[in-house]
């Protein structure tokens, strides 16, 4: 089960400095936190999309992976997305793993801050359930954001990550 995220804006407006061109970056943290058994019960990959909107990959190798990124383009994309590989289930050493899988993304620019957290997913299962936990409340989980230099925040339901 995919929890939906709430959205905490701390700031509604950014300066202005007069130019057409925003010229002062917006940056976004992005966050995934996984519990000690959903680490050893998978391996993760995060793509995320950079500055230049690019999208890149890295293996996420301990509990906590984080990535910062910065654009001066408006609306500024800001994403990521985690494919996982279950382990086999004959892999799998306890009777029970305790799954839990936090991604965050926190916008900011100038005054205006917006956090959405609309990954989370925390159960306890069976053996025997790791794999089909994993692949259907993990794998090809998106979290993804167009950024607006007023510093308001929408999902992007269509961010491709190929």
């Amino acid at each position: 089960m995919l929890a939906a995220g709430i959205a905490v804006l701390l700031g509604t407006s950014a300066c202005g400095g007069g130019s057409d061109e925003p010229t002062e970056p917006a940056t976004a943290t992005y966050i995934v936190n996984l519990s000690p058994d959903a680490l050893s019960a998978g391996t993760y990959i995060v793509y995320y999309k950079d500055a230049n909107n690019t999208t890149k990959f890295e293996v996420i190798s301990t509990s906590s992976w984080s990535k910062t990124v910065s654009s001066t383009r408006f609306p500024a994309m800001f994403g990521f997305k985690i494919k996982a590989s279950p382990e086999n289930e004959t892999a799998l050493t306890k009777d029970s793993y305790d799954l839990s899988v936090v991604g965050t993304i926190k916008m900011t620019r100038g005054a205006a801050s917006v956090t959405n957290a609309p990954l989370n997913y925390s159960a306890t299962v069976e053996k025997h359930n790791v794999e089909r936990a994993i692949e259907s409340n993990i794998n090809n989980a998106v979290v993804a954001y167009n950024f607006s230099a007023d510093g308001n925040a929408t999902v992007n339901n269509k961010m491709s990550f190929d």
